[in-house]
């Protein structure tokens, strides 16, 4: 009833929907809950609405409402931020910061891309290009992301951007000066595009602190596994780091690629490494563990893994360092407790959060060096340790020029046992496994007493040698066919075989007591061999003919021959 009128059926069901949709209208959302500045982001389309809002402070304009709402809908007058100015255009959010993970693989099927093409089945396969970076495809300030972006310990996973022929690629286009981008990991990326591409951003003009990445970049110039290019003197990479693998595809003199950076032209990259293999066609001065660096860059106590990037160091020790893996990976310690020569000694005395004092609070111990088989990790602000373990780049173990000498075995007889060469290399324990031993050996079973040992007896004989392949694998969990080494080496096992070379003939009358040498085909002996190693093949031409006695040393036997038959003549 309305008044005192009755309404109509039809009519009143128009008015209840009116109604909840005002209700609903009216309804809005705080995405601020921890009221920080900053604007939660818990799934990728909020991630992705991040475009409509560069400077990070929840106002968007007309033209991008309906798409910026689609990920926000009904925002809080500014966005539950802490506001002072009421204008929708002007809160006073200050960026966005990770609720969550995030994971680009939305079908769950493991992975992002196959063999560089998109997986059409994930909800950013976006015709095979993959993710559209954040901000545009422009050098000016004014269209890169230009506020806060915290990743409160979370990653993004499985990043996938194919782009070829495009500019400033990675989950950013760019970094402002006013851009700080914290906490935050990317493992496996994959982006390729074509000029300043990295896995976090392309240009870089802020300050990125405690972020990692690992995976794959991929481009023509200006390619690094964080950044493509540091610009400003403002930019700066603080306790970051790099696994993933840089390629370079021009040989131009222009095109430069990096571990970390693809080119540092500007500001200090402190306390980093990468771990990252380079290659491509980059001009081999162009290309750097770290970064290729300018005058106009600077760098302090960052380090690339020289064994792992194939980068040498080139001996300039007031420019980022090549050190060995196995010297980055050494259990250390910073601060008062590190030695005096110990290479992350003042990684504890940096300003990681870019409050202005360096090493207070969480900027005091933002690393773990605790593992001996693993390059540090960060821990800072609640930096998960397993996906940064699961990322860290493996060193094959291998071989070296250690051999084996070809052998070849009697059939039946038991071997003496041998060992393969230790292998070096490699991340945690190694295991050694084999393929082609023939039947009745095996390698480092409980009977053989170590996990190098070859022992056992030959039960069958083979009719040509045979290639035995070892192979040796670490204990880390970035298992991949590059990830371990082999060595070969060929067996024989041949049936015992011997022909009597003298005396040429045997007479009755000498048999008791008698010697005779024998000579041994493709076999040798070594002493203290039995007579019952013997059988006389033509034993049931002469019946009562046995062997009662053998010695034997390399390759000649000295057997004494028993008669027990009957008369014959020579034989």
């Amino acid at each position: 009833m309305i008044g005192s009128q009755r309404v109509p059926a039809p009519l009143l069901g128009v008015l209840v929907a009116l109604l909840g949709l005002t209700a609903a209208a009216q309804t809005t959302n705080d995405y601020d809950d921890d009221n920080d500045g900053l604007i939660e982001i818990t799934t990728l389309a909020q991630l992705d609405a991040v475009r409509y809002d560069l400077d990070g402070d929840g106002g968007v304009s007309a033209t991008d409402t309906v798409n910026y709402r689609a990920a926000f809908p009904n925002p809080a007058v500014g966005m539950g931020c802490p506001v002072t100015n009421v204008d929708a255009d002007s809160n006073d959010c200050i960026g966005y910061e990770l609720g969550n993970d995030l994971d680009f693989d939305t079908n769950g099927n493991g992975y992002t891309h196959v063999g560089g093409a998109g997986d059409a089945d994930d909800d950013w396969y976006n015709g095979g290009r993959g993710w559209m970076p954040i901000g545009s495809m422009s050098t000016s300030t004014a269209d890169v992301y230009e506020a806060s972006f915290d990743g409160n310990g979370h990653i993004i996973d499985n990043l996938f951007v194919n782009r070829s022929g495009w500019f400033f690629q990675g989950l950013f286009a760019g970094t402002a000066t006013s851009t700080i981008i914290t906490s935050l990991g990317l493992p496996n990326v994959h982006v390729q595009a074509f000029f300043q591409v990295g896995g976090l951003a392309g240009t870089h003009r802020g300050r990125i602190a405690a972020v990692w990445t690992s995976g794959m970049v991929r481009g023509a110039s200006a390619v690094g596994g964080l950044v493509s290019q540091t610009l400003t003197a403002n930019a700066r990479i603080v306790a970051s780091y790099s696994a993933a693998s840089v390629e370079c595809t021009s040989n131009s003199s222009n095109a430069y690629a990096g571990g970390l950076a693809g080119y540092h032209d500007g500001g200090r990259i402190e306390a980093s490494y990468s771990t990252g293999r380079v290659t491509g066609a980059c001009p081999t001065g162009n290309k750097g563990g770290l970064a290729p660096v300018t005058a106009n860059g600077t760098v302090e106590a960052s380090y690339w893994d020289e064994d792992l990037s194939d980068i040498p160091d080139d001996g300039n020790s007031a420019a980022p360092e090549g050190l060995s893996t196995v010297e980055l990976q050494t259990p250390t310690a910073y601060g008062a407790n590190a030695d005096s020569s110990a290479i992350y000694r003042t990684w504890d005395d940096r300003d990681v959060d870019g409050d202005g004092t360096a090493g207070e609070g969480a900027d005091g111990d933002p690393w773990d060096f605790g593992r001996s088989n693993a390059h540090p990790i960060l821990k800072y602000r609640g930096l998960a340790a397993t996906p940064q373990l699961d990322a860290q780049p493996s060193l094959a173990p291998t071989f070296g020029t250690s051999t084996v000498a070809n052998m070849t075995f009697q059939k039946d007889e038991a071997i003496q046992p041998f060992q393969v060469p230790a292998a070096t290399g490699g991340n945690g324990a190694l295991s050694y496994v084999q393929s082609g031993l023939p039947a009745g050996l095996s390698l480092g079973t409980p009977a053989c007493a170590g996990v190098r040992t070859v022992c056992g007896t030959p039960t069958a004989t083979t009719t040509a040698p045979v290639t035995v392949t070892v192979t040796v694998r670490d204990a880390d969990s970035n298992m991949d066919a590059t990830d371990e080494g082999t060595l070969t080496f060929t067996v024989s096992v041949l049936a015992p075989s011997a022909s009597i070379t003298s005396p040429a003939s045997l007479v009755e009358a000498t048999l008791n007591g008698a010697t005779t040498t024998v000579a041994l085909i493709n076999a040798t002996f070594e002493s203290g061999v039995a007579a019952g190693h013997f059988a006389l093949a033509t034993n049931p031409v002469l019946p009562g003919l046995s062997v009662a006695s053998a010695s034997a040393l390399g390759a000649t036997a000295t057997l004494t021959l028993g008669y027990t038959g009957g008369n014959f003549d020579t034989v």
